[in-house]
């Protein structure tokens, strides 16, 4: 195994480790044994049964490779007496995602920093999955929900980039972010085309949007996948438009950039200053419209 694929095998150990498989509607007197069986295929560490008051069983399954849940098929079939037993990994529900993160950052400091703000469950930066580089964000867990909003107010008070990730983000896969923020752009920058062509090494983004708010002009750039997103990034390392080194960062993944460019656009008309108006509702359809046809072709390719 390469060093790269080393570094996403160990990431994804990481994103597992302590989730569970949860297996309900499990027949009447089921043992321990029962449940093994049922996963004879799967190597399981141990087993707990849990018995409602009304007599429902139920059981949560620890497995010895947690990573193996990163590629757990949902509509894979197991019975057990005849019936059928709906086998599921245990969702993910407070993964905090911390972005735009300092390049020279350790793993021990990003824990550290995330520590102070309550116990962690996990915490690791994302990698590159050509290089092991560092993507400049990161994911951690927090051990209760009130310390991971703690965090969370905390740091987007420190002017950090930090959300809770959708619940729906359950893979390594889905972590890596297909959108980047592109910072530092010459003042008065409006050539969209020279700020699409500057990302099309690889392939050609479906989204790119130029925004004029704020001292300098940034912009957004979407792809259809998490692999063209991250070829591109390495691809621009470097970069320069008009003289001025371009700034590029992920954006949180699991949110559309033509989403993400109407938040920006708010949060700067409501820092004040002499902002333009907000789009239109006309002009806001069209741009929603937008963004269902590319997540149309996103589901097409």
């Amino acid at each position: 195994m390469s060093d790269s694929k080393a570094v996403q095998q160990a990431l994804r150990r990481e994103l597992h480790r302590g989730r569970f498989l949860s297996i309900k509607h499990l027949p009447r007197q089921v043992a321990e044994a029962d449940v093994r069986e049922l996963l004879s295929d799967v190597d399981v560490a141990s087993v707990q049964l849990v018995t409602s008051a009304s007599g429902a069983s139920a059981a949560q399954v620890i497995l010895s490779a947690p990573e193996t849940l990163d590629a757990w098929d949902p509509d894979r079939v197991f019975l057990l007496r005849g019936q059928r037993i709906p086998v599921t990994p245990a969702p993910q529900l407070m993964l905090l995602c911390v972005a735009n993160l300092a390049p020279g950052l350790a793993d021990e400091q990003l824990h550290a920093t995330l520590e102070t703000y309550g116990p962690l469950v996990r915490c690791f930066l994302m990698r590159c999955a050509a290089t092991g580089a560092p993507k400049g964000y990161a994911v951690a867990e927090f051990a209760l929900y009130e310390h991971c909003l703690r965090a969370r107010k905390a740091l987007i008070e420190r002017g950090v980039t930090c959300d809770l990730l959708e619940p729906s983000l359950q893979t390594l896969d889905e972590l890596h972010s297909k959108c980047m923020l592109v910072e530092n752009l010459p003042e008065n920058f409006r050539n969209l085309n020279r700020l699409r062509q500057v990302f099309s090494p690889v392939t050609s983004p479906p989204y790119c949007q130029l925004c004029m708010t704020g001292p300098r002009p940034w912009g957004l750039v979407e792809f259809h996948s998490w692999q063209d997103a991250e070829a591109t990034w390495l691809a621009v390392d470097g970069a320069e438009v008009n003289g001025c080194p371009l700034k590029v960062s992920f954006c949180p993944p699991g949110v559309r950039a033509i989403n993400l460019f109407l938040q920006r656009q708010e949060e700067a008309r409501s820092a004040g200053g002499l902002l333009p108006d907000p789009p239109s509702p006309l002009v806001y359809r069209q741009m929603q419209n937008l963004a269902s046809r590319i997540n149309f072709c996103c589901h097409m390719n």
